[in-house]
């Protein structure tokens, strides 16, 4: 079996920013739960899917999407033990500028929940 946590880090009326944890490594594990819930990650062509807003979503939102290239998934932070020398390590890396204009369109036209 796959497990995920998750806890939302912003709420939207359409969309949730959401900080996903798996706690096993399965493939497309992250895609297929949020897709299963109804709520699949934003640019996901295979498991994006879920629940249809339609006309409910800004034109400004709408045609951001259709132009991107690639899944709104994006990995801060992987913590693992270097197999060589054991040592814990902890990577991380800053969201992309794409990810951060895609937030900054939602707060914009999307409004934000609190």
């Amino acid at each position: 079996s796959a497990v995920t946590q998750w806890k939302a880090i912003e709420r939207f009326n359409h969309f949730t920013y959401v900080a996903l944890y798996p706690l096993t490594g399965r493939t497309h594990q992250l895609r297929v739960h949020l897709s299963e819930s109804g709520f699949p990650i934003v640019g996901d062509p295979t498991y994006g899917k879920g629940k249809s807003k339609g006309s409910l979503i800004s034109s400004e939102i709408t045609q951001k999407i259709s132009s991107l290239d690639h899944t709104l998934l994006h990995a801060y932070s992987l913590e693992f033990i270097h197999p060589k020398t054991q040592e814990a390590l902890t990577l991380t890396a800053p969201l992309p500028e794409d990810f951060a204009t895609f937030i900054t369109l939602l707060k914009d036209h999307d409004g934000c929940q609190k």
